[in-house]
């Protein structure tokens, strides 16, 4: 049990510093490519479906992704300001 609860954490604090050092063009990237996946994924529920809220939803995402990026690296790098501030409060 032990052994599963140390790896448990060094994987956890692996992704948390990966997370943290992702640069910004890199986090813009990946949350693009994410972005269209969910826009993707929406539009084929719509399709498969036929459920119009669906269509909707996607092209909504769709119009306002620029800004869904802009709101999405802001909150990133408040929880990156927040998790830094935690980690520097406990050392």
């Amino acid at each position: 049990m032990l052994l599963i609860s140390v790896t448990t954490k060094l994987l956890h604090d692996n992704v948390r510093l990966r997370f943290i050092d992702m640069t910004t063009s890199r986090q813009r990237s990946y949350l693009l490519h994410v972005n269209r996946l969910v826009i993707y994924l929406v539009s084929l529920i719509g399709l498969l479906w036929d459920v119009n809220i669906a269509y909707i939803v996607a092209l909504t995402l769709w119009i306002w992704l620029p800004q869904c990026l802009q709101l999405e690296l802001a909150v990133i790098k408040s929880l990156k300001q927040h998790v830094l501030s935690i980690e520097r409060r406990s050392h």
